[in-house]
């Protein structure tokens, strides 16, 4: 960027330099108005929208759901939506799990999914930040409940069950114990779904 910018910069300095002076005097406000609401078209229709925080979730409030799991008594896993039916082998699994800080979190939490084969092997794994890295934790207030959707595609892409791991932990630090602890841990069961 910053070697376009000075190429950029250069460009037009020949060209207002190649001007009358009088058009020059009045070229150098009218392209900078324009790279002023270049820059304000950007931030307002490009960054903002990506980097807005989610929407809610839309189905029942969280106080309506039957609670899950636990991570660290600090983040609870509310509800795991997959697919009913089996999917297509090569096809991406999409994958949304909601969220609910049970006290104010005032570090980022990573979640870690993983999808691993009847067979026992790695099919995919996805680490991120929940809500597609829009929406760190240290800014959830208890109680709100945050969606955070993922695909994950197997590879190699291979027929068969596969179970649905997940699990949580700071950015840099050690895992979240699971509430209730299970022969995962520090991952728990959350689904499982089918490749044909």
């Amino acid at each position: 960027m910053a070697a376009i910018a000075v190429g950029f910069g250069l460009g037009l300095w020949g060209w207002l330099d190649g001007l009358p002076s009088p058009l020059r005097r009045a070229a150098v406000p009218g392209v900078i108005g324009l790279m002023a609401l270049y820059g304000l078209s950007a931030l307002t229709l490009v960054l903002w929208p990506a980097f807005a925080p989610p929407p809610s979730p839309d189905f029942p409030a969280v106080a309506e759901l039957q609670p899950q799991i636990v991570f660290g008594g600090r983040l609870q896993l509310m509800r795991t939506e997959l697919p009913e039916t089996p999917l297509t082998v090569g096809e991406p699994l999409p994958l949304r799990l909601t969220w609910q800080a049970l006290t104010p979190l005032d570090e980022d939490l990573r979640v870690v999914v993983r999808l691993v084969h009847q067979d026992g092997w790695l099919a995919a794994e996805w680490d991120h930040s929940p809500a597609l890295g829009r929406y760190p934790t240290d800014r959830w207030r208890p109680g709100e409940p945050v969606a955070d959707p993922s695909r994950l595609t197997p590879n190699p892409p291979a027929a068969g069950t596969f179970t649905v791991l997940v699990g949580v932990r700071p950015f840099r630090g050690d895992w979240l114990p699971v509430e209730p602890a299970g022969e995962t841990a520090p991952f728990a069961i959350v689904g499982r779904v089918g490749y044909r």
